[in-house]
């Protein structure tokens, strides 16, 4: 199925649902799908922003930009609130984790090429602290890191941990070859994403453009 129509049919059959949303170039094309249906009923959704990168909400770096254009443009503006220095205050933080507690929550995610997701990099030196389930649900200030080298703010591993499903959007061949890579590996300390794999395997599954393949199905196919 359709990444668009599977969310369209969460959406209808929720009370309420959580949609967080990755930046990057790779989800763009399916948020313009996505956020221009005008038969669901946008009321009832929330929408949370991952990860960012600490720049001015103008600047061309900022996700909340990007996504925010489209929102803007289907009339959703006021939707989705940026991330910032200020998004670690405890009430801020605890009003994020009760949502993600209180309703189904789908979290879409990149892959970077090296093997990051959200803004969790293996060589970061909050690295450990950001994969540490023990630790609380949080927003994280990292320091300037990946590429464009930037201070970043992501919510921790814990935090992602409150979705109840994930989708990993790969735009390219590249990726794809990447991402099966990856799978075969068993080494957390090259490819943070598979923090996640190992933690939540059964919740993810990966969309190629084309159509929604869970790991197992994936791992036959590519």
């Amino acid at each position: 199925m359709d990444l668009v129509k599977q969310i369209i049919k969460d959406i209808n059959y929720s009370k309420q649902l959580n949609l967080i949303l990755t930046g990057g170039s790779s989800p763009i094309r399916f948020y313009k799908k996505l956020f221009k249906q005008k038969k669901v009923k946008w009321d009832k959704v929330n929408l949370f922003l991952k990860d960012e990168r600490l720049v001015k909400i103008n600047s061309k770096k900022s996700n909340f930009k990007h996504i925010n254009f489209i929102l803007k443009k289907n009339k959703l503006l006021k939707k989705l609130k940026p991330l910032d220095k200020n998004s670690t205050d405890t009430k801020n933080t605890t009003f994020v984790v009760d949502a993600l507690k209180k309703n189904k929550t789908i979290c879409f995610l990149g892959l970077g090429y090296d093997g990051h997701f959200a803004s969790i990099f293996t060589k970061s030196k909050k690295y450990r602290n950001l994969i540490d389930l023990r630790r609380k649900p949080n927003f994280i200030i990292t320091e300037k890191i990946g590429d464009p080298f930037l201070k970043r703010i992501t919510m921790n591993l814990s935090m992602l941990n409150k979705s109840s499903k994930f989708y990993i959007i790969l735009d390219n061949v590249k990726k794809i070859n990447l991402f099966k890579d990856i799978l075969t590996s068993k080494d957390t300390s090259k490819y943070s994403i598979l923090n996640l794999v190992n933690l939540a395997k059964n919740r993810i599954s990966v969309f190629d453009g084309h159509k929604i393949r869970n790991l197992k199905e994936f791992k036959k196919i590519y």
